[in-house]
This record gives C-alpha cells, sequence and structure tokens, in this order.
C-alpha cells in the first residue's frame, strides 16, 4: 500500500497581497526533506465542512523572479 506524502508548507517573507490572495517566498518540506524556496499565490478558502484550508500555487523560482517582475511589467507598457 502507497504511503502518504506528508507536505508542510513554509512561509519564508511575505510580498504583498493580490485580490484577497497572499503572494510570498516558501518552500515546502516533503516527508521530511526541504524543497527549493520559492514565489507562491496563496489562497485560502473555506471547505463544506466549514474548516479552512489553503492552496499554495508556484508561480516561479526565485532565481526566476526578476525576470517575471520583468516580463509584467510590459504588460503594462505594451498595452494600448
Amino acid at each position: 500500500m502507497a504511503k502518504n506524502k506528508e507536505f508542510i508548507y513554509n512561509k519564508t517573507r511575505e510580498l504583498g497581497m493580490l485580490n484577497g490572495s497572499s503572494v510570498e517566498t516558501g518552500y515546502y518540506t516533503i516527508d521530511g526533506e526541504a524543497k527549493p524556496e520559492k514565489v507562491y499565490l496563496i489562497t485560502r478558502f473555506m471547505r463544506k465542512d466549514g474548516s479552512e484550508d489553503m492552496r499554495a500555487n508556484a508561480l516561479c523560482s526565485i532565481e526566476d523572479a526578476p525576470t517575471l517582475g520583468e516580463m509584467l511589467c510590459r504588460i503594462e507598457e505594451d498595452t494600448p
């Protein structure tokens, strides 16, 4: 029988809020092994049973964050 993996999210720095979601840097520890730090969009929500939960969507690695920022800045520049 397959063992369920333990995923623990560790926030390292909050960068700001975006439409009710938190943008932050952090990393996952999976079964005791720390994974590389990334930029995450954290969305908190209520489950049907009333319990609060969160979803962490990785946007990019820390190393790629400056390039992503440049790309996002071009959206405004390219918008007529």
